[in-house]
């Protein structure tokens, strides 16, 4: 029986808050060209060891991403939220088609800052 990576069901990883880590650039290939499609925002996920997911969000605003790399890297990390967030696997392949490993694949539509509240409020 084969199963399609379409239809594996990802637990035990959802958050209602993320913590970002690093933000990277997220570029495709199109016709042999770079494009910029927006970045990619790596979180940890506590509840599985502090494994880091990249998740993928489209540029919304320009080409700026919701916090720079300068400011992430002095606060070490920041809380985050993420709008219609989709996860899902691929399966990692050698270049003769040998199977190698599942991999998590994560995009969401929009990624938003969380305002941390103060203690005792």
């Amino acid at each position: 029986m084969s199963i399609k990576t379409n239809e594996v069901v990802v637990k035990n990883w959802e958050e209602k808050d993320y913590q970002l880590v690093e933000v990277q650039d997220w570029y495709e290939l199109n016709n042999n060209e770079r494009v910029h499609l927006g970045w990619k925002y790596v979180v940890v996920l506590p509840r599985l060891r502090y494994e880091k997911v990249a998740v993928k969000v489209p540029n919304s605003d320009g080409e700026v991403p919701i916090i720079s790399r300068e400011k992430l890297a002095e606060q070490g990390s920041v809380t985050v939220k993420f709008t219609n967030l989709n996860v899902g696997v691929y399966t990692r392949t050698t270049k003769g088609s040998e199977f190698v490993s599942l991999e998590l694949s994560a995009k969401a539509d929009d990624i938003a800052l969380v305002k941390e509240q103060a203690k005792g409020q």
